[in-house]
């Protein structure tokens, strides 16, 4: 056979090659080379005992029992540290140091913090079957990180300058 012959050979074996590293180059090289700039500030699991916001870029912390039923703070603030992928529990005063938080969605880069949440669930006469999958993200630019899988209490607070 002549390689003239070959041709439809190549092209069929060729372009879904092709196709694949396409999809690969456009699926993970974002994630690979785009990494979010800015910090955030999360609080979960203290929505009960305390009422946390941003004002004027700062953090405020105030409970939400008075007199004798107030309740000790405890570490339900964190810093999630994006260039080392981990979640820092704050001490109030931590916490309280911080003196630019920008409280919009989106950081000053494109990234958002979202939710993610989804059940599947089958019915049978004699069987039953669901699985529920829900966390927070970290998104923009081809990238997708997991924060957290907690979704009791989550509260997106800011993003550290």
């Amino acid at each position: 056979m002549h390689i003239k012959d070959r041709i439809p050979l190549f092209i069929g074996l060729g372009l879904p090659i092709l196709l694949l590293l396409y999809i690969f180059v456009s699926v993970y090289l974002p994630s690979i080379l785009v990494k979010p700039q800015y910090n955030f500030l999360y609080a979960s699991g203290c929505s009960t005992d305390y009422s946390i916001s941003v004002i004027n870029n700062r953090i405020v912390i105030t409970s939400n029992y008075n007199g004798q039923y107030s309740v000790p703070y405890s570490s339900c603030i964190y810093l999630y540290d994006t260039r080392n992928d981990s979640n820092t529990p704050l001490s109030q005063q931590q916490a309280l140091s911080y003196s630019n938080i920008n409280p919009t969605n989106k950081s000053p880069d494109g990234f958002t913090v979202v939710s993610n949440s989804s059940g599947d669930t089958s019915y049978f006469p004699l069987f039953w079957y669901g699985e529920y999958n829900s966390g927070y993200y970290l998104l923009g630019h081809g990238y997708n990180k997991e924060i957290t899988n907690d979704t009791y209490d989550f509260k997106f607070l800011g993003w550290v300058q």
